[in-house]
């Protein structure tokens, strides 16, 4: 059982917010930002999907299955990292990060489990939270996920991959016209 407050005006508070988010979600649907939000998701999902075939990252170093999944959760943060930087607002963000999830969980759902069941993910959220994040710092983090903590050339690939992952995703929300109003 929910109590309300002692002062009513809190819940006004909360009903006008939903109000106003849900206001601005029609107007982000009637001026056509959702639907590019999705197609954006889209081309995310693409560009993960041309990792895989690529095939590119071959190391003796890591076992192949293991390096691409590694590659592949470094994808998903770097897009991430990309929709928190460049989204216009709250609601597309959250729509490209839908859409890019359910996506994900289509073409591959053990990435997808893993995003959770690992907590690597986790691990490059906090090491992104830390004050001057750098992409070497990513890449210390993607050398470990691959259990190669402190190999020089491991925090390199993890370290040159984010910044081409986020350069991309960034280069793609330039080219995608959002309405800002």
């Amino acid at each position: 059982m929910r109590i309300a407050p002692d002062d009513l005006s809190v819940l006004k508070r909360q009903a006008d917010n939903s109000d106003d988010y849900a206001l601005c979600y029609l107007r982000q649907k009637a001026n056509g930002n959702i639907e590019k939000a999705k197609q954006l998701a889209e081309r995310f999902m693409g560009d993960m999907l041309l990792l895989e075939s690529k095939n590119c990252f071959g190391t003796a170093k890591v076992e192949m299955n293991k390096l691409m999944t590694q590659l592949e959760i470094l994808f998903v943060y770097a897009v991430n990292q990309a929709i928190n930087d460049c989204a216009p607002n709250a609601i597309i963000a959250q729509t490209i990060l839908n859409s890019f999830y359910d996506r994900l969980k289509e073409a591959d759902p053990a990435v997808y489990r893993l995003l959770d069941d690992t907590g690597i993910f986790s691990y490059y959220i906090l090491c992104s939270r830390s004050p001057n994040c750098t992409s070497t710092d990513i890449g210390n983090t993607f050398a470990k996920a691959c259990g190669c903590d402190g190999d020089s050339d491991m925090v390199r690939t993890g370290s040159h991959y984010y910044e081409e992952i986020y350069d991309r995703c960034t280069s793609r929300f330039h080219e995608v016209s959002f309405d800002r109003t």
